[in-house]
């Protein structure tokens, strides 16, 4: 069985910087990680060309279900998502980049796939509207929601192919909602959720296979 190694750094509070890093151990992986069946995307209906669309320009296409090209949602005046609830997969990115003022992506709610998936200082108090989502191909970010209290919603997330970070989130209490992910090709980096137990942690990296490093930085919780 193949083995992988993982490092992790937590730095401590002391103004004289880290501690413990980096601790460096060859770790067996947990039971085997099938891989998702997305057969069904070779034959579904595509749009899209490859181009970045913003929310008042999105791709048409009256059947399709497979996107091919980017979504970004970083205007402040967005207060929802448009509803894209056809689509079941976006073969590029999805970035919801501090629009301030979003509180509403259940038009995401259909959504399997994407290839990299982002959100960062939006005030989206829960990730419920994620409940189809099986695969990301490249990094899945989720950092400085003010917001977020727990990871609920990612309940169906099997496999992160890239990095996986969890940055910033200062109510962040909790990592239930990744009980089903069980690879990350990538790094694995946690750091800087206040909240955040420490056992919360080491029960999400038992039982998931990680390709690079794993990186934790306090504050976290007790």
């Amino acid at each position: 069985m193949t083995k992988f190694r993982w490092a992790t750094c937590v730095f401590g509070m002391a103004a004289a910087g880290l501690t413990g890093c980096p601790l460096s151990n060859g770790l067996t992986p947990p039971a085997d990680c099938a891989p998702v069946d997305e057969a069904w995307m070779d034959s579904a209906p595509r749009c899209g060309s490859g181009s970045s669309y913003h929310t008042y320009n999105l791709p048409v296409g009256a059947d399709c279900q497979v996107v091919d090209g980017d979504f970004e949602y970083s205007h402040a005046r967005v207060t929802s998502v448009p509803e894209i609830a056809q689509y079941r997969a976006v073969t590029g990115s999805m970035t919801f980049f501090f629009a301030t003022n979003l509180s509403d992506i259940s038009a995401l709610r259909n959504i399997e796939h994407v290839g990299w998936l982002s959100f960062r200082g939006n005030p989206i108090s829960d990730l419920r509207s994620l409940g189809s989502l099986r695969v990301v191909t490249n990094a899945l970010r989720i950092a400085e929601m003010p917001l977020l209290t727990s990871l609920e919603g990612l309940g169906q997330l099997r496999s992160v192919g890239g990095d996986l970070l969890i940055v910033g989130n200062q109510e962040l209490t909790t990592l239930r909602g990744l009980d089903s992910l069980c690879r990350v090709g990538g790094t694995v980096r946690i750091y800087d959720n206040p909240l955040l137990p420490e056992s919360e942690v080491q029960a999400l990296l038992a039982r998931i296979t990680v390709g690079g490093e794993v990186i934790v930085m306090n504050p976290i919780g007790p």
